[in-house]
């Protein structure tokens, strides 16, 4: 689904409910949903989002699904209400899970291949899958690697990590034996640092996303494990800032050259279930604001904008300059 607007973090009521294609559903639990217009489209969608028992979904692009058929006896769900249809009925992977089993999942009228997604679950467990429509069936993989992107499906993604087996967390040193002395000095040789990465993708592709986040994770966590959340969300910062898009770098499918037609890092979410938060930052002011689910009210439905219209740059000449009289 190409999102063409982010607007609001949105407080979805615990005890209101929600109307699925042919029934209705009161939530048991509620939930903090991302609200989107995908482009095309003039409703909000929730594409992303966590509820109190600290269960997360996120929507990705994925134009090759094949969602199943409406069947008598199963209540049918659109693709577009999976997320609070999920965030207000379960609390874990494997509840979810379940619940699938009672549902269809099938397009919305009027959906193109550009609508089509898939989902990645997680739980305050830590529990990790994605749920895919393959051929018409419904496929839900438990998420070893921890890595999610768009296109194509999650088994593909996984096969092509093995094409990088050549990347390394040390530096390189398999050429020793070939060495030859020259009148530069002895060739090959490492001359710089970061070419034990040489080869990692750097376009910004669903599949070298994909490569990029699990590689540059992998190597990272081997060198200097996170202990803590502070770590984990340095570490996952830094991991999303490798994959940030400018508007203007990504050429439009539709050939459009308007600025409202390029793809770009319109959000950025790190999720924390154990600890029911939610930390989001814009386009524009890269600075992280939290959401602690455990204190919100669910009797009332409330929201913020994504872009609170600052850069987020503080000001810090202050701690600088030196009060009359003070010695510095």
């Amino acid at each position: 689904m190409v999102v063409a607007f982010v607007g609001l973090l949105d407080i979805q009521r615990m005890f209101s409910y929600f109307e699925s294609a042919n029934g209705r559903f009161s939530n048991r639990y509620g939930f903090v949903g991302l609200d989107a217009i995908a482009d095309g489209h003039t409703d909000f969608v929730v594409s992303d989002g966590m509820n109190e028992a600290g269960l997360t979904l996120s929507l990705h692009t994925m134009r090759t699904a094949e969602y199943e058929d409406a069947e008598p006896g199963r209540t049918t769900l659109l693709i577009n209400d999976v997320i609070p249809w999920a965030l207000g009925q379960f609390s874990s992977v494997a509840e979810v899970a379940a619940g699938l089993e009672n549902v269809s999942v099938v397009p919305f009228q009027g959906a193109t291949q550009e609508d089509f997604v898939h989902w990645a679950i997680a739980d305050a467990a830590g529990n990790s899958a994605v749920l895919e429509y393959v051929a018409g069936k419904r496929v839900l993989h438990r998420n070893d690697v921890r890595v999610m992107t768009n296109d194509p499906d999650f088994t593909w993604h996984l096969k092509n990590l093995n094409m990088y087996v050549g990347l390394s967390p040390q530096k390189p040193s398999g050429n020793a034996a070939i060495t030859v002395n020259t009148e530069i000095g002895e060739v090959p040789q490492i001359w710089s640092l970061g070419f034990n990465l040489l080869g990692l993708p750097g376009d910004t592709s669903p599949a070298s996303r994909f490569v990029r986040l699990f590689y540059l994770r992998q190597y990272a966590q081997l060198a200097e494990p996170a202990t803590s959340v502070e770590d984990a969300i340095v570490l996952a910062t830094g991991l999303l800032n490798t994959v940030f898009i400018p508007r203007g770098t990504v050429a439009p499918l539709n050939g459009f050259t308007d600025p409202l037609s390029y793809e770009l890092t319109q959000f950025g979410l790190l999720k924390i279930p154990s600890q029911r938060k939610l930390l989001v930052r814009g386009y524009r002011n890269m600075g992280w604001r939290e959401v602690d689910l455990s204190k919100l009210r669910w009797d009332q439905r409330r929201s913020i904008p994504v872009e609170d219209g600052t850069l987020g740059i503080q000001d810090v000449t202050g701690q600088l300059v030196a009060e009359p009289g003070e010695l510095i």
